[in-house]
């Protein structure tokens, strides 16, 4: 393929490895990958044509950061580290996941209480619900 492996270093993030430049070249190769992506998004073509091409580009740099993933070499990356930052990014996702729903219902509650709304969202309530059930059926059947 195109890409230098020795243009690009490993990068663990939340969703797995990933790889980011270590290089002017890896920069400059992700810069054209992309405005070739844009350029080729706004051709003057049918609309046939131009997703055949843009498709086409797109698979293409898929499969090329595809591959230079796989043959980057990943021992420097610390394993422990990434599932350290994997559970911590998990848990405040969580509770954005349930603050969000709380600050909604009480919200609600506030509405219905001043009578600006006449019922409540239930999916909310039953989301939290649930997510409390779920927790803690979960945290007794781990307990030994």
């Amino acid at each position: 393929m195109i890409g230098n492996v020795k243009w690009f270093k490993p990068y663990a993030w939340i969703g797995g490895i990933g790889i980011r430049p270590s290089c002017w070249q890896g920069s400059v190769y992700l810069l054209v990958m992309g405005a070739l992506l844009f350029v080729s998004s706004r051709l003057p073509l049918n609309p046939p044509l131009l997703h055949i091409i843009f498709t086409a580009l797109l698979i293409l740099g898929i499969a090329e950061i595809n591959d230079i993933t796989l043959r980057i070499p990943k021992d420097a990356l610390d394993t422990e580290q990434i599932t350290k930052r994997a559970i911590i990014s998990q848990r405040n996702a969580a509770w954005f996941m349930i603050g969000t729903p709380t600050i909604l219902l009480i919200y609600q509650i506030i509405n219905v209480a001043l009578a600006r709304a006449t019922s409540i969202d239930w999916p909310i309530v039953i989301i939290l619900f649930g997510t409390v059930a779920v927790k803690y059926i979960t945290y007794w059947r781990l307990r030994d």
